[in-house]
């Protein structure tokens, strides 16, 4: 059976300041904290400091120029070069314009949504082919990437609902799951072994989140999530041998923004540098999603982003 894998951005998009149509999850048994909403204003200003602080002053380069190196790091470090070994390789035979085409559907779910061409086209491109680059180079402080950083950062934050709204979820590990994207979410596995004592923990990640509210993702018999993937040329939800993350989010407030950003009819991002903080672990068995018990463990999480400077040693 061949199996290839599939953007971690299958229905890469992004949430206009309408809001959307969505599913509805299971509400979170806790009642959410009470925040006190930021204006307009002092959101935007606290959303540039926070920028500057963690990405830095905007290149004088754009994304674009970035994109062979990006891309060519990115396939080395998932193992998937084949035959595009050098930065020439990758501008003959996977440049930016093929990229752009081949996910061209992303991009107009975008741009039906209130987005800027270079917008949809910059974070459909880096989320779906450059995010384990980003965060590698996070981790070491290197700026290779910064244009790609910033402008995926910003874009982000701009399009970031400011409300509370229902969990979305992931995979920890497989396929496309948090951890394997950004081994910082392993420290959900080492804080207090993974159980109830990891509730207060906290991490800031080194690249983009994305989360999904399809509840196609949790198969009715509850063995777990699912994450979409290409088998013999059509697309199957194949389950992953995982925990699952599960995301609430709250008003934007003094702190920062605690939502996503909508990347597609059922995707969700938040940029790098969000803190993550771990708020319920439930074992196997004891939580559902859309109406299905699920067999695999739970941690809920918030993240905050886009106000103070996230701080980098885990709490």
């Amino acid at each position: 059976m061949a199996m290839t894998v599939a953007s971690p951005t299958v229905a890469d998009g992004t949430r206009s300041s309408t809001r959307l149509s969505r599913p509805s999850p299971i509400v979170c048994s806790e009642p959410p904290a009470k925040h006190q909403p930021l204006s307009p204003s002092r959101m935007d200003a606290a959303a540039a400091a926070w920028l500057g602080s963690v990405v830095g002053a905007r290149p004088l380069r754009s994304w674009r120029e970035e994109w062979p190196a990006l891309r060519l790091q990115e396939l080395k470090l998932t193992g998937q070069t084949g035959g595009l070994t050098t930065i020439k390789a990758v501008e003959k035979d996977d440049p930016l314009d093929q990229a752009i085409g081949r996910m061209k559907d992303r991009i107009d779910w975008k741009m039906r949504n209130g987005w800027s061409r270079d917008e949809a086209e910059a974070v459909t491109c880096i989320s779906s082919s450059g995010l384990t680059a980003i965060g590698h180079a996070m981790r070491a402080g290197a700026h290779d990437y910064d244009a790609s950083t910033h402008i995926l950062s910003r874009v982000l934050v701009a399009h970031a609902s400011a409300d509370a709204e229902p969990l979305v979820y992931r995979n920890l590990t497989g396929t496309f799951g948090l951890a394997t994207i950004d081994p910082c979410w392993e420290a959900l596995l080492t804080a207090g072994g993974g159980d109830a004592s990891a509730i207060g923990s906290s991490f800031v990640t080194s690249t983009t989140i994305i989360a999904s509210d399809s509840c196609v993702s949790f198969p009715p018999d509850g063995r777990g999530f699912c994450v979409p993937l290409k088998v013999d040329g059509k697309l199957t939800h194949v389950l992953q041998d995982s925990d699952v993350v599960a995301f609430r989010s709250a008003p934007a407030d003094e702190r920062g923004l605690h939502s996503f950003a909508q990347t597609s009819a059922s995707m969700y991002q938040a940029p790098p540098r969000a803190t993550v903080v771990v708020e319920k672990v439930e074992e196997s068995g004891r939580w559902t999603a859309y109406g299905t018990q699920v067999h695999r463990r739970c941690f809920t999480v918030s993240i905050t982003y886009g106000g103070q400077p996230p701080v980098s040693a885990a709490a």
